[in-house]
């Protein structure tokens, strides 16, 4: 049971990374549940972020600037979102994505601050 289990939640895992490139954000919440969503979330910002020190790397020193631009507008959209009409597993859901995208926010902010130069710094 335990390998079911197991084997069905990879398989959800990797449905739901695929079907976060086929819409934004703030759609592809409603279709997962929070358990995913958190995940897949935290996989893309992982990989968001390896992506502007590659772009810092490579020479665009607003990369991780530009980068919590669009977390800081994430986080707007999701204000509208609660401020509208949810269920209630859907407002918890976005609540506990605030939660950790405002964390994510603040240490993307807190390496522009201290003027990372890499990965590794």
């Amino acid at each position: 049971l335990t390998h079911h289990t197991h084997d069905e939640l990879k398989s959800l895992l990797m449905d739901a990374v695929a079907a976060f490139e086929e819409k934004p954000r703030d759609a592809f919440i409603f279709d997962w549940c929070a358990q995913l969503s958190s995940v897949v979330c935290r996989m893309v910002y992982t990989e968001d972020v390896v992506f502007a020190f590659d772009q810092l790397e490579e020479g665009n020193d607003k990369a991780l600037t530009e980068y919590n631009v669009k977390q800081i507008a994430l986080l707007n959209r999701y204000a509208e979102l609660i401020m509208g009409e949810l269920t209630k597993n859907d407002r918890m859901k976005i609540i506990m994505l605030v939660t950790l995208d405002v964390h994510a926010r603040d240490v993307v902010q807190g390496l522009v601050d201290m003027k990372a130069e890499s990965a590794q710094n």
